[in-house]
């Protein structure tokens, strides 16, 4: 399990991290925050959703992901401001870092718990 949350959360910073740096928040401290939020963000919600049974999964990461961009977009307008840009930009990298994740993730299934989804 700690490799798979690893993993999910690296994906996660990587892909988040550089759709922020391609939109111009490029400066150490911008940098910092979205990869400090990323982490804590994502260690949460996988965390959370590891004991979730694979029939309540899919709904449970559409809501996790939700207060995950609530929560992302709100530090990033605490930080940068432009909430419009930030929700924007926010919720199209979660997106983003969840279909990279779930197509990383797909050839692990077998290894991990059969009645369990992927943590992504």
């Amino acid at each position: 399990m700690i490799s798979e949350l690893f993993l999910a959360c690296l994906v996660t910073v990587m892909v988040e991290t550089a759709l922020f740096w391609l939109f111009g928040y490029r400066g150490r401290d911008e940098i910092i925050v979205v990869v400090c939020t990323n982490v804590i963000t994502n260690l949460l919600l996988n965390l959370v959703l590891s004991g979730i049974f694979f029939s309540v999964w899919g709904w449970m990461i559409v809501l996790g992901e939700l207060v995950v961009i609530a929560v992302e977009t709100a530090v990033y307008t605490y930080a940068f401001g432009r909430f419009g840009k930030v929700l924007a930009l926010t919720a199209a990298a979660n997106v983003l870092s969840v279909l990279i994740g779930l197509l990383l993730l797909t050839g692990t299934r077998a290894v991990l718990i059969p009645w369990k989804e992927s943590v992504v």
